[in-house]
């Protein structure tokens, strides 16, 4: 799985670093956009040329956006660079991100993890590290995010009124589906470069 972590320089997020760190260990081979220098620019550019599975940043964040070293990006911004990427999952690791993460979501249909609230620094780095383990484990997302999960994080899109199990199964599905889909079209695409 390809992963993208943006995590500008933030002097008082004292387990910024750890959490970058445990993430670079977790997901073989993340790219990383880090330090003091991260703009809107750097991000837009990197989502293009990585074109990653997982988004994640790691910074601070408000209900208005997503704080970069030149700008506070909204949902709209990260919609406009997401929308037709590969990005499946998105996890903004930020304090009360909620209200960008349901703008992205409607706009690009991306699951996201994002917060409700204002987080402490050491706690969203301990539920960030073992969500990011689970997932690189192969666990589903949702599925790794249901057992970490903490009163101040949410997943969208959230499920309500319906069989959480169902639902589970049908994505299970979907994404066998789409592998197999992938699968089938590589071997036309070779099938085809043997015809040439």
């Amino acid at each position: 799985m390809k992963t993208l972590l943006v995590a500008p320089q933030q002097p008082d997020l004292v387990f910024q670093q750890q959490e970058v760190q445990r993430l670079v260990n977790t997901f073989d081979g993340a790219k990383v956009l880090i330090g003091p220098t991260v703009t809107w620019a750097n991000v837009a550019d990197e989502i293009q040329r990585v074109n990653p599975d997982v988004l994640w940043f790691s910074t601070h964040g408000h209900d208005a956006g997503i704080v970069l070293t030149d700008t506070d990006v909204d949902g709209d911004m990260l919609a406009s660079v997401t929308r037709g990427s590969n990005v499946r999952l998105i996890v903004l690791n930020t304090c009360d991100s909620r209200s960008v993460a349901e703008r992205i979501h409607a706009a690009t249909g991306c699951d996201i993890v994002a917060t409700i609230a204002a987080v402490d620094d050491r706690h969203a780095y301990t539920v960030a590290q073992r969500f990011a383990v689970l997932l690189a484990s192969g666990q589903d997302a949702r599925e790794a995010f249901n057992l970490v999960k903490t009163p101040q994080f949410i997943y969208l899109p959230e499920i309500m009124g319906y069989n959480q199990s169902a639902y589970e199964g049908l994505r299970r599905l979907v994404a066998e589906t789409q592998m197999e889909n992938e699968r089938l079209k590589r071997m036309m695409d070779d099938l085809r470069e043997d015809m040439q």
